[in-house]
């Protein structure tokens, strides 16, 4: 089965690149920061690693079981779908991006649905890198929705190609750097609806949900166009660069509101109304405000040039060992036992390791502690590939570096970040 995301990853990070030597070069370098951005890509691969487990069950299992019994065409013997016809492949695309549209679309509408999907509004910048921030369980709510291509007939492998496609075209749309595209305006979704989409002004709020055709957006009273910049973000920020945090606050959030109302009624439009949704006897909705952007300041934290450059080294080893990790895990269920407790064993790696990076961004205390048993943690590990896989000098040499990185870790940061920690507190930048 062809996957063409993880094909697209490399040219992914490739484009990064070159947005940002495009925006150091015009000096607008701030459109990126080092813990936003750190904090994007952790949630990317928090997501990825998630997805290892969960695509088996809901679209590997779920799809192709609906597909293989309950597909109306295999009820009645019908064969309409010409995989080798173009005109197939067209059609299904664009079926594919209506119902994502509306996926989309009531996942903003839909409290229980934007706890998934805020993951992906977080952020306060606006560069590619947040294309790649994804939460982990918005697919338990898109797969019921794409099931209708299973029912219709239309076999895994298509859908999969269509959707990856549909997935690789909203990333170049996460760019500041990118004005208004003339004719394109009119039926594709580009970089300017997009931001609109991101915006957390009450005009920008919960519009411009296409995923490749605009038109949808048109058609269906849900298009704003983008007259000022929009201020990025949601309403009630984060302000956290726990890539574990971003995933679960959300839905901690929102069954604290279920608790405080009374009433089966009232709960269950907490859960499924707008989000912020409250009855008067708490305030009623929380609505968008209008936000003063000379007084609108950005979540940010203090970071010593030492730490930065400890956890700038330590999040590319976790990057390249995810790859790793997705390509070893391609078909994790009919992998032999070594293999799949390696998987899990790694997965559980990635998540600790990002989950640490992010309390150091943050500064806690918590974080310095849990390091330490991380940076031992890999090391026992190594010893065990080198007893499973042999690979004696690699993995000898993998091993050195993290000695050199631990060592480095008590020399400089340690006792250090001791100090900030007491004295420092999140500081806001002022947005621009």
């Amino acid at each position: 089965m062809i996957n063409v995301v993880k094909i697209a990853i490399p040219f992914f990070f490739l484009l990064m690149g070159i947005e940002i030597l495009f925006l150091w070069k015009n000096g607008k370098l701030n459109y990126y920061r080092f813990t936003d951005t750190i904090n994007d890509l952790s949630c990317g691969i928090t997501q990825q690693v998630a997805d290892i487990f969960m695509k088996i069950v809901l679209f590997g299992i779920g799809y192709n079981f609906v597909y293989e019994h309950w597909s109306i065409p295999k009820w009645f013997n019908l064969h309409y779908l010409n995989p080798n016809s173009w005109l197939t492949w067209v059609l299904l695309f664009i079926a594919v991006d209506f119902v994502y549209y509306w996926f989309h679309r009531h996942s903003h509408e839909i409290a229980l649905f934007w706890a998934s999907h805020v993951v992906h509004h977080q952020s306060e910048e606006y560069n590619l890198a947040v294309a790649l921030r994804q939460s982990v369980f918005q697919q338990f709510f898109s797969w019921f929705y794409y099931l209708i291509f299973a029912f219709a007939g239309v076999p895994f492998d298509m859908w999969f190609i269509c959707i990856g496609v549909n997935l690789i075209y909203q990333f170049w749309i996460h760019t500041r750097a990118i004005g208004k595209l003339g004719f394109l305006e009119l039926f594709m979704n580009t970089p300017s609806h997009h931001r609109v989409h991101h915006g957390k002004d009450p005009k920008y709020c919960d519009k411009n949900h296409a995923g490749v055709f605009i038109i949808w957006d048109k058609m269906f009273g849900t298009f704003q166009e983008e007259h000022e910049e929009p201020t990025y973000g949601i309403t009630i920020p984060l302000n956290s660069w726990n890539p574990i945090w971003a995933n679960l606050g959300s839905y901690k959030s929102l069954f604290q509101e279920v608790g405080k109302v009374k009433g089966i009624k009232n709960k269950l439009k907490v859960l499924f109304g707008k989000p912020g949704w409250r009855p008067e006897e708490l305030g009623g909705p929380i609505v968008p405000v209008e936000i003063d952007k000379s007084y609108y300041q950005k979540y940010d934290t203090y970071l010593p040039p030492s730490t930065i450059y400890y956890l700038l080294f330590h999040f590319i080893v976790v990057l390249l060992f995810s790859t790793q990790l997705l390509e070893l895990a391609t078909d994790f269920v009919n992998t032999n036992i070594e293999i799949q407790f390696t998987v899990i064993s790694g997965a559980f790696w990635v998540l600790l390791s990002l989950l640490n990076l992010g309390g150091i961004m943050e500064n806690k205390t918590w974080a310095y502690k849990s390091e330490i048993f991380r940076i031992i943690s890999i090391s026992v590990g190594i010893l065990g590939l080198v007893y499973v896989y042999q690979y004696f000098f690699l993995w000898v040499g993998f091993s050195l570096v993290f000695l050199v990185s631990q060592w480095y870790w008590f020399r400089y940061i340690w006792k250090n970040n001791q100090v900030v920690i007491k004295y420092s507190t999140p500081y806001p930048l002022t947005i621009t």
